[in-house]
């Protein structure tokens, strides 16, 4: 049975970290993807909630010294209205498999729809559980062998001017993927949904049906060091 792990933090990096120490106690071993050239991890089902001081962290887009991806600002850029007018210009070669955003305001501005959704809670003070957005597209990614890995996204506002925020994914990296994705994600919804209604995010819980560290980062991810009043050791 896969491991499965709830985890509550304030601090973004003792997360991380925390999330990896997991993964690597349990030794869960898959291997998915392409029949071909099948991918191994080590794998888990983790939930795990930020608050306080976490949020900071990843506002003002902190990454942990050994996480190692380090060009958050241009992830960031990605999940953006002016990357994606770019981005329709170039060559289906040049182009992502699928990118987060475009599924995310095409065919429907869903990122619209959750603005204009938060701002009702506000008004009628009657808390919502539609003010989501997917990124599932059935017609196509049913057949895929690249289909998202991000599925939903929910904004729920809390009195008088907070919001908690939802994410659910099918599939993520654990040690490569997961501090950048987050740091990516709050910035894009406090542009786009949160920040516009007068807002600021008060809680994150974050679900991956499958949270895996793979085969060849494992050794990198043992050497990740805690975080120890601001330090790292």
């Amino acid at each position: 049975m896969i491991p499965f792990n709830v985890i509550q933090e304030t601090d973004f990096h003792n997360a991380w970290k925390l999330a990896l120490e997991f993964v690597l106690k349990n030794r869960y071993e898959i291997s998915f993807g392409d029949i071909k050239n099948p991918k191994k991890a080590w794998d888990s089902t983790q939930v795990i909630r930020l608050s306080k001081n976490a949020i900071g962290q990843i506002e003002r887009k902190e990454i942990h010294p050994d996480y190692p991806f380090k060009l958050v600002d241009n992830y960031c850029d990605e999940l953006t209205r002016e990357y994606l007018k770019d981005y329709k210009n170039k060559s289906d070669l040049e182009k992502f498999v699928y990118l987060y955003f475009e599924r995310l305001v095409e065919p429907v501005d869903q990122l619209a729809f959750m603005k204009d959704n938060l701002s009702k809670q506000i008004s009628s003070g009657i808390r919502s559980n539609q003010c989501q957005a997917i990124t599932w597209r059935s017609e196509e990614d049913a057949i895929s062998g690249s289909p998202p890995c991000l599925q939903r996204i929910q904004v729920l506002w809390s009195k008088p001017d907070q919001a908690d925020v939802r994410f659910s994914w099918r599939s993520r990296d654990l040690f490569g993927a997961w501090q950048s994705n987050l740091i990516a994600l709050v910035s894009m919804l406090n542009t786009e949904v949160i920040h516009p209604n007068g807002c600021k995010i008060r809680s994150i819980i974050d679900y991956s049906d499958s949270l895996h560290v793979y085969i060849t980062d494992l050794e990198a991810a043992r050497n990740v060091r805690w975080p120890i009043y601001g330090r790292f050791e």
